[in-house]
């Protein structure tokens, strides 16, 4: 398991907490009215799940607070998934100190 994946299992329990709604994507068939109803009257996200790992999620269209939750999890994935591709480059051994940093601009 790499560190993206690690990140995005953590922001998947993390999202996970934020509702008790969640449906195996096995119960979905032939439920799909009786969730929407349940979304237009209590506002709360579902979360699709796949053996118990989250693989969708349904929110209400006017739900700016969970958007802007999820929005920011995206981002911190995107962030993650950056930082792992410029890892792969990482060389340890070119490293400058930091207090030669300071002495070559008299910080």
């Amino acid at each position: 398991m790499g560190d993206f994946d690690g990140i995005r299992n953590y922001i998947q329990k993390r999202v996970k907490e934020l509702s008790e709604r969640t449906v195996e994507i096995s119960e979905l068939s032939g439920k799909i009215a009786e969730f929407a109803n349940n979304l237009k009257k209590d506002k709360d996200l579902i979360f699709l799940t796949d053996n118990g790992k989250i693989i969708g999620i349904i929110i209400p269209r006017d739900d700016d607070t969970n958007y802007s939750i999820l929005a920011e999890s995206v981002e911190n994935m995107l962030i993650a998934k950056e930082v792992q591709k410029r890892a792969k480059n990482y060389d340890p051994e070119k490293n400058i100190d930091w207090e030669n940093i300071k002495e070559n601009y008299g910080l």
